[in-house]
């Protein structure tokens, strides 16, 4: 009867590790072909925010959107590239690329069309999983 029940919690912990992994190692999902669901500038997107951010939150949390602003500042690492799009006199809308994307091909005052998903907002408005649609 032991070696039943040891069986039976082995075989459940098994499966727990095995979904744990799957979603884990699971490749985040593109947003290649993903519509967005609000298209906006940065200065509008960021200003909606600032003004009311539970309303804003209500709009645009978790939502692919598309974003068109003006590069205020670029930071690279190994498996990110991060644009920050100028949104007001004290931030903006940061968008977090993942790696791949060149940053020579970037440079301060482009004018630039992202989509990415809304993570919210803290000093800045935060876009995931961004994709270039459009550099101007």
């Amino acid at each position: 009867m032991k070696k039943k029940i040891f069986y039976a919690i082995l075989i459940i912990v098994l499966g727990i590790g095995v979904y744990i992994f799957y979603r884990v190692s699971k490749p985040r999902q593109g947003l290649v072909n993903v519509s967005p669901a609000v298209t906006i500038t940065a200065n509008e997107l960021y200003r909606q925010y600032q003004a009311n951010e539970p309303a804003a939150d209500s709009l645009f949390l978790d939502k692919v959107i598309e974003v068109t602003g003006t590069i205020a500042d670029i930071e690279a690492t190994d498996s990110t590239l991060s644009l920050e799009l100028k949104g007001g006199e004290s931030g903006g809308v940061n968008c977090s690329i993942a790696g791949g994307t060149r940053t020579n091909s970037f440079k301060s005052g482009d004018a630039v069309t992202l989509k990415g998903r809304c993570s919210g907002f803290l000093m800045d408005v935060t876009l995931t999983d961004c994709v270039i649609e459009d550099k101007h």
